[in-house]
């Protein structure tokens, strides 16, 4: 049963890339949205949004990926 899960996320991963892929800019939304409700999000979330792992510079109020 946890194959079967594992496969279907993996799936459900592999679509949703897929699908943003023609908007490359699709995940700005998602954080624009987070900023404005003040939530904090996490860095391995914003990885997960971004396909990246985010770089901050000390004393900066931004990310470099």
């Amino acid at each position: 049963m946890e194959n079967i899960y594992s496969r279907l996320e993996q799936l459900e991963t592999s679509i949703n890339k897929h699908q943003n892929q023609s908007n490359p800019l699709w995940y700005m939304s998602i954080l624009e949205q987070a900023d404005a409700q003040g939530w904090i999000i996490s860095s391995e979330e914003v990885e997960q949004l971004i396909s990246t792992k985010p770089h901050g510079t000390p004393g900066h109020n931004s990310l470099n990926s």
